[in-house]
């Protein structure tokens, strides 16, 4: 389920500790209806169970990604609106308030691009015409890897529409890099049998922690 938007972000108390103006007021007022309703949109759009094909769980991927770009969107002006309002000590505020945790962005010690190719090679023992596939599924988790680790960054921004901007930026080099492995997988497993097709379906690929 994708991260509820202001969860450990925001807090009740925002309005008391910045003391907003009576003309900031509505704005802080749309900013949470904003919230509301993208984290309404978010949980409606969380599955019911994960489905257990692996093209399937790269389309739900895709699916997920686009929810919470949607959500993102339905917040943005109404943060950029509130932010645009506040003074330097409000401002300074906010951030703090909103941005106590930088979150990092990448994982220290991340798998190999092309972690999963022993075992499907082990698995499946290839032909020369599924090995070109594989080998083309090998090279788009590399491609797809590196991608990511171009857009990688320690941390958030402290502003929280800079956080959003970082936040849209990732979610569509990770929409690329899905997307280029799907593909991928779908060329590879129209080269495999029945039976080696049934085998692919229940294998473990899931990255160690």
């Amino acid at each position: 389920m994708p991260r509820r938007l202001g969860e450990g972000d925001a807090d009740p108390g925002i309005g008391r500790v910045i003391a907003p103006t009576a003309a900031q007021q509505p704005l802080l007022q749309k900013l949470g209806t904003a919230l509301a309703q993208a984290n309404g949109y978010l949980i409606k759009s969380c599955p019911a169970a994960i489905p257990p094909l692996p093209v399937e769980r790269l389309q739900l991927m895709h699916s997920q990604i686009d929810a919470m770009s949607m959500a993102l969107e339905i917040v943005r002006v109404p943060l950029q609106k509130f932010e645009q309002s506040l003074d330097d000590r409000q401002r300074a505020v906010f951030s703090s308030r909103v941005a106590g945790d930088t979150m990092q962005v990448c994982a220290k010690n991340p798998e190999p691009a092309n972690w999963p190719m022993p075992i499907l090679r082990q698995a499946f023992q290839p032909s020369a015409a599924q090995e070109a596939t594989l080998n083309d599924l090998e090279g788009a988790f590399n491609r797809a890897a590196k991608e990511l680790n171009a857009d990688c960054s320690d941390g958030m921004p402290r502003m929280p529409s800079a956080r959003l901007q970082a936040i849209e930026a990732r979610l569509d080099t990770t929409w690329v890099a899905v997307q280029t492995i799907e593909v991928a997988v779908a060329q590879f497993q129209k080269q495999l049998s029945d039976e080696q097709r049934a085998q692919f379906n229940t294998l473990q690929l899931a990255a160690t922690p």
